[in-house]
């Protein structure tokens, strides 16, 4: 056979396979129990979906308004196309900070035998950035709609949407689990206003919040150093600069400096995306942790770690997070506690990448902030930083 006849054979195969496979993958999504209620037993895509969540019909001749039995791990809400019952996934979230050690805690947690995370890249960023476009347009903070964020869309569309983050988060693993707890991770949540509440709208089992908070100038240096390209040609006083100016045209703080109080009561509107580099907003932690006080109690939903603490005895801290989970303690080696979960970057040296009149500068900056965080998580925090 001739190399010609070889690739136009392999050709010919190919395409039989791509057009079988498309076949094949049409007739599972048109007998799919989203598109059509009816047909949904009889589904082959639906009977691995049974194993993950449950689908029920509206009744014809009955109560379509009541809610099938359900289990204290399930839930079920009425979606589009009848009840849909599933697992309460997630578990918990670590929600924040960034470039304060979310990576190494969630490389360590996943060596725990009864956790879990979710599927794919280590950072979901669901809420932050599936919710920017439509149908609820979250990329411009609107104070008006907080707390009343559920009425934007109809019940049946939040159900939908909730099955779609699981799915599409933690794909349909869940099932082999029985007795195990799940989480996803994603710094960005902590500075994103709406976050809390589409979070507690989307999962009303209200999963626990795990925050880990550095020193605002240790952590706004990290972010610094983490993108090379984007400050290409700047200095690190160059780029604080550049991030000052870009709050003040916001009006999150005033031009003298200081944080404009309207903001901080949040009675101004804002574009959330374009903050997602500003080094200096990162460090906001208090005001960022009001929006998650309304919605996850401090203690009972929510815990927050001081990030010096963690890197200086991760066994300790590790076994508080695991109690405040109420999932069972686990001895971990301390190769695992000390592994390198960052890959094989090189990091600058913060001490000598910040010079010491930056650094007061900086303290003197946050320290509004961080006098508010002590007063919101209480006098161990004060003046850590």
């Amino acid at each position: 056979m001739t190399t010609y006849k070889r690739i136009t054979t392999f050709l010919y195969i190919a395409t039989v396979i791509i057009v079988l496979r498309g076949l094949y993958i049409y007739w599972e999504f048109a007998s799919s129990p989203l598109q059509t209620a009816y047909n949904y037993a009889a589904s082959p895509r639906q009977m691995k979906l049974d194993k993950f969540a449950s689908f029920q019909p509206p009744k014809i001749n009955g109560n379509e308004n009541q809610s099938p039995k359900i289990s204290e791990t399930n839930f079920t809400c009425k979606g589009s196309k009848g009840w849909i019952t599933h697992p309460n996934v997630p578990s918990f979230i670590i929600a924040g900070a960034q470039k304060s050690g979310t990576t190494a805690l969630y490389g360590i947690l996943t060596k725990h035998p009864k956790i879990i995370s979710k599927r794919g890249r280590n950072e979901a960023h669901y809420f932050n950035r599936h919710f920017l476009g439509k149908p609820v347009k979250m990329n411009k903070y609107r104070p008006s709609i907080r707390g009343n964020m559920r009425g934007i869309m109809s019940q049946e569309v939040w159900c939908d949407k909730g099955l779609e983050y699981i799915k599409e988060i933690f794909g349909r693993r869940m099932h082999r689990y029985t007795d195990t707890i799940s989480f996803e991770k994603t710094p960005a949540y902590l500075h994103y206003p709406h976050v809390p509440e589409l979070i507690s709208i989307i999962c009303p089992w209200k999963p626990k919040i795990i925050m880990i908070l550095r020193n605002p100038v240790d952590r706004a240096y990290s972010h610094f150093d983490m993108d090379p390209e984007r400050h290409k040609n700047k200095t690190f006083n160059e780029a604080i600069r550049k991030n000052l100016q870009k709050l003040k045209r916001q009006r999150i703080i005033r031009k003298d400096g200081t944080a404009n109080p309207k903001w901080l009561k949040h009675k101004l509107n804002y574009n959330v995306s374009r903050l997602d580099n500003n080094m200096l907003f990162r460090g906001f932690y208090a005001t960022q942790l009001e929006f998650w006080f309304e919605h996850f109690p401090l203690g009972e939903k929510l815990m927050v770690i001081r990030y010096e603490k963690f890197m200086e005895d991760k066994a300790a801290v590790m076994n508080q997070i695991f109690e405040f989970l109420g999932v069972s303690q686990y001895n971990y080696t301390q190769d695992i506690l000390h592994k390198n979960y960052f890959g094989n970057k090189t990091k600058t040296n913060i001490v000598h990448g910040v010079s010491n009149s930056t650094r007061a500068s900086l303290r003197r900056f946050f320290k509004p902030q961080n006098d508010k965080l002590a007063d919101l998580l209480g006098e161990e925090w004060r003046d850590v930083w």
